[in-house]
């Protein structure tokens, strides 16, 4: 049987937006249709006392952005076999799990009641950043969604994270009978070897042989097996990111891929990647490069879980975050997620504070380590503040889980300079079950997570 295509439900214009465009896909490659709502007023229920015969508020919320969306669908008058559930699950949770037995999940660009000002919804970031199947963000313009460019825009990366977003973008360029445009993006090193600052034209050109060599070996085999697919390609020197967020202003839909790390925590994306779901203007398909799932596929139902791994030990101390930082660099950061962004320390420092108010956290401890390590050492070092960060409801359903659970509470979020700019970095909640082994304090670190990942996601879209 076919796995459906999911459609991840909020109630929000974009979340419509999305089954629009699911149904048009799902009819292209005749896949039946799934449309979940994520809400955890099951789980609550039996714990309030009944008041008259009436049903409960998110009960009838929930039916009714399902029957909405439903009824989206029907009134298409395709025949589209569809699917609907509400889930008593977190919504990145739901998603992620749905994913599993999905051909590929597909979200709108913004939530219902998402931060104000930010770019992209907290849950549509998670769900593509650490989905095993593809996940699909929409947004863009109404020429976009449409499909009026009649263009399937590829971003050519690296061979180990691209071969199954070629395949991908070869099979939906041909479903959709228009062309596919590869694009290559290349950067010439500052001046390596020229002593009067000029670049040579050789040099120039090796760069660019070198881009057009990667897309051909790229696209090799995925070329053979859709000999119809009408193929352009294309080099261009800049940041991938820029060039590829100007290319998408003429694409229908763009699609890269993503590197997927078996036990690695926190988001899982690039920065180009980060920037397509900001700045698109057409849908982001984020295709995930993993052995986790066989090529072309999905894995089987497997139940909700949060990876574990063993933890390394702990230094029970204020300044661990620092002491455990030194001589590494922020891509091998073991327990939490980070972001650099430019303006003066103390202003970053209160965007952070206000951000994570936004979501619902107060700062219940401060420790100013570069003052704390000048006063009892008379050492000198970089600004460095640790912020213990606590949002109560979330602190009350870990505490009620275990009340050991203290021990790791609050929430470290570490403000630092970084010569001329500050790095904010968050712990991942996903600790609380690798430390405590407990399944049932998944969906609490699975919230906590969301929202931190939001925090951040707003800092860095001001920063922008």
């Amino acid at each position: 049987m076919a796995l459906p295509l999911v459609v991840g439900l909020d109630g929000s214009d974009g979340s419509l937006l999305a089954v629009d465009w699911a149904v048009d896909e799902a009819l292209r490659r005749e896949l039946p249709l799934r449309l979940v709502y994520a809400s955890l007023w099951q789980r609550y229920e039996g714990a309030l006392p009944a008041v008259g015969r009436e049903r409960p508020s998110e009960r009838v919320m929930a039916e009714n952005i399902v029957g909405t969306a439903a009824e989206r669908v029907r009134r298409h008058g395709s025949g589209l076999a569809v699917d609907t559930d509400t889930v008593p699950a977190e919504a990145v949770s739901a998603l992620l799990a749905e994913g599993r037995r999905a051909t590929a999940v597909v979200t709108g660009a913004r939530g219902r009641g998402e931060l104000k000002g930010a770019l992209l919804g907290s849950v549509s970031l998670a769900v593509a950043a650490r989905s095993d199947c593809p996940v699909v963000v929409v947004r863009g313009d109404k020429p976009a969604l449409s499909g009026s460019h009649e263009r399937v825009l590829l971003g050519a990366g690296e061979a180990d994270t691209s071969g199954e977003a070629v395949r991908f973008a070869f099979q939906e360029a041909a479903l959709r009978g228009c062309e596919l445009y590869v694009v290559r993006a290349w950067r010439y090193p500052a001046y390596p070897n020229a002593a009067d600052g000029t670049r040579g034209e050789d040099s120039v050109l090796r760069h660019e042989e070198r881009a057009s060599a990667l897309i051909d070996t790229l696209v090799a085999q995925a070329a053979a097996d859709h000999p119809s697919v009408k193929l352009r390609k294309k080099t261009m020197e800049g940041p991938a990111r820029k060039v590829l967020v100007h290319q998408t202003s003429a694409a229908d839909l763009v699609v890269v891929g993503a590197r997927r790390r078996s036990g690695h925590f926190g988001l899982q994306l690039g920065r180009v990647t980060h920037t397509l779901l900001q700045h698109a203007a057409c849908p982001v398909v984020v295709v995930p490069q993993t052995t986790r799932r066989p090529p072309g596929g999905a894995l089987p139902p497997a139940p909700l879980r949060v990876a574990t791994r063993r933890a390394e030990p702990r230094v029970d101390s204020a300044l661990a975050g620092y002491l455990g930082s030194l001589g590494s660099q922020e891509a091998t950061m073991r327990y939490g997620r980070t972001i650099t962004l430019e303006g003066p320390f103390d202003k970053v420092q209160h965007d952070v504070r206000q951000a994570l108010a936004d979501q619902g956290f107060g700062v219940l401890t401060e420790i100013d380590v570069q003052a704390t390590l000048k006063a009892k050492l008379d050492q000198d070092m970089e600004p460095y503040v640790i912020l213990g960060a606590c949002n109560p409801p979330l602190a009350h359903r870990a505490l009620e889980t275990d009340r050991s659970v203290g021990l790791l509470l609050p929430c470290n979020v570490v403000v630092r300079g970084d010569g001329d700019r500050v790095v904010v970095q968050a712990i991942d909640p996903g600790t609380m079950v690798t430390l405590t082994g407990l399944d049932a304090m998944a969906p609490v670190a699975d919230e906590a997570a969301r929202r931190l990942d939001a925090t951040l996601n707003a800092l860095k879209s001001a920063d922008a």
